[in-house]
């Protein structure tokens, strides 16, 4: 008779050089299953080259084994299902954030605890609850949407996420937004100024790092920035929530 494979034991996962912990390992391989109902798709195979965060270098001497576990904490089935899904819509709603089809499409939308916060890079809150992040993260992706829409800015590429996995559990997302700002042109018969179509412009590229904690049932219970960057220069810390809430506080006027 042909021999058949019963069982296959996990005893070690490393991606890029990172061990990731069996335990987490198998529960995040098992949700990426259960919720495909069969093999992991292309999605998982895109995550696992980018899920899990390098430990900083050390100057002290490295033994033989370059590699360390993550402190994945232990979610039970529907959480890590949850962690997982988590994960897909991240990894697919960021590079689409600038899209001017249809409404706007915050990230994760879907996988946010009632309770959740957004802080700001001083660690101020800007808002809590799943009403007030999906109401103020829509203005914020409306009025980009807007300006694409109207040419005062142009899309330079394609958006670009990092998503890594922290040691701690978290998410942590790098994202890349590359534009190009119109110049305004007086209109000749002295009405509004409208953008330019001429392929001249101002580049901006703009990098937002922040970190998304998770809860035990797998949601995110906060979102905090960490770092904000205009063409490679940190931006000053109050300058995203004064953003945000300017944005607020004219849909309130």
């Amino acid at each position: 008779a042909p021999l058949k494979i019963e069982r296959v034991d996990n005893k070690k996962l490393i991606v890029s050089g990172v061990r990731a912990g069996s335990d987490w390992s198998q529960r995040f391989i098992s949700a990426a299953i259960s919720m495909s109902g069969g093999p992991p798709d292309t999605t998982l195979v895109d995550l696992l080259k980018t899920l899990t965060t390098r430990p900083k270098r050390s100057s002290r001497p490295r033994n033989s084994d370059k590699t360390f576990t993550v402190a994945m904490r232990r979610l039970n089935g529907d959480a890590a299902i949850s962690f997982y899904a988590l994960l897909r819509s991240l990894h697919a709603d960021l590079v689409t954030i600038a899209s001017t089809a249809g409404g706007p499409n915050v990230p994760a939308s879907d996988y946010l605890s009632d309770s959740v916060e957004l802080r700001g890079l001083l660690g101020e809150s800007i808002v809590q609850g799943r009403d007030g992040y999906l109401r103020l993260l829509s203005l914020a992706l409306t009025s980009l949407s807007t300006a694409i829409a109207t040419n005062i800015v142009r899309l330079a590429t394609k958006p670009k996420s990092r998503i890594e996995i922290t040691q701690e559990g978290n998410i942590r997302v790098i994202f890349i937004l590359a534009l190009w700002a119109s110049p305004q042109i007086p209109s000749l018969g002295g009405g509004e100024p409208k953008g330019g179509d001429s392929g001249f412009g101002v580049p901006l590229k703009i990098e937002i790092t922040s970190e998304y904690s998770i809860n035990d049932d797998g949601r995110v219970s906060e979102h905090k920035i960490l770092e904000s960057r205009l063409n490679g220069v940190l931006t000053p810390g109050d300058v995203f929530s004064q953003w945000i809430r300017r944005l607020s506080a004219g849909e309130k006027g």
